[in-house]
């Protein structure tokens, strides 16, 4: 159950990220990878591929490969199978 409150806590935060700051920046992103990490520690590698796969063409775009949250999502792609572009 508290694994399951953590992960919508994160889930929350996305969400309000995304309001205040919009799809593109670097906390949202950085929220999206912390949520896509707590769905995997829950079991949920299939969200958490969804998420990555979001996320991760919009921080190469935006961003480039050089900036933390490109490396960090970069990284989980690979560990979950997700194509990087």
């Amino acid at each position: 159950m508290r694994d399951a409150a953590v992960a919508a806590d994160f889930h929350r935060t996305v969400e309000a990220t995304k309001l205040l700051l919009g799809d593109e920046h670097p906390d949202t992103l950085t929220s999206i990878y912390n949520l896509a990490a707590a769905l995997l520690d829950l079991g949920d590698a299939q969200r958490a591929r969804a998420l990555v796969a979001e996320a991760l063409p919009v921080a190469l775009r935006k961003y480039g490969r050089a900036p933390e949250v490109s490396r960090h999502l970069s990284a989980w792609a690979e560990h979950l199978g997700v194509p990087v572009p």
